[in-house]
């Protein structure tokens, strides 16, 4: 409406009159009535719970899967028999001796360890030998038995040959 018109109006009937002021609504009111904002959050926030429950569901059902497919071959494992036989370990031949007089003990240490991992009687039999060589290194007071069985390969040898059959 123009100016002119407003002043016609105004002055014909009196002053225009606003309808009075509009009432605001009280905040318990606005607190209430939710927001356009809001509720598209709220709606997002319940769809995301949805999809974090689903997405629970599906990583706990996938754990009792594969816990399950662990105790299975966990099973499998325990009844599965072990077909090899375990091979007993293979010991090194003692280092050959050279006469030193120091590396004596070292090499009759390491001849009674390599006759200890042999069993059966020819361990039996050479034990007390190798005992009462190590016990006595200078021979003053090996028994005369020990002393000729270490003397010499071929007393060794034979003495071997006596007691377990010929050797070549």
């Amino acid at each position: 409406m123009s100016r002119n018109q407003a002043q016609s109006q105004a002055g014909a009937g009196g002053p225009v009159q606003s309808p009075g002021p509009v009432p605001t609504p009280a905040i318990d009111d606005e607190m209430l009535t939710p927001s356009d904002d809001e509720v598209d959050d709220d709606a997002h926030n319940l769809r995301e719970l949805r999809n974090l429950r689903h997405q629970a569901t599906i990583h706990a059902r996938q754990m009792a899967e594969m816990q399950a497919m662990i105790n299975q071959l966990t099973s499998q494992l325990m009844a599965t028999p072990n077909e090899k036989p375990i091979k007993k370990p293979k010991m090194a031949t003692p280092d050959k001796y050279d006469g030193n007089r120091e590396g004596l003990r070292t090499f009759l240490t390491n001849i009674e360890l390599y006759c200890g991992y042999n069993d059966g009687k020819a361990a039996s039999w050479m034990q007390p030998y190798v005992e009462d060589f190590l016990t006595d290194i200078d021979n003053k007071g090996t028994k005369d038995e020990t002393r000729t069985l270490f003397s010499s390969w071929a007393n060794f040898k034979e003495e071997l040959g006596r007691i377990f059959g010929e050797v070549d």
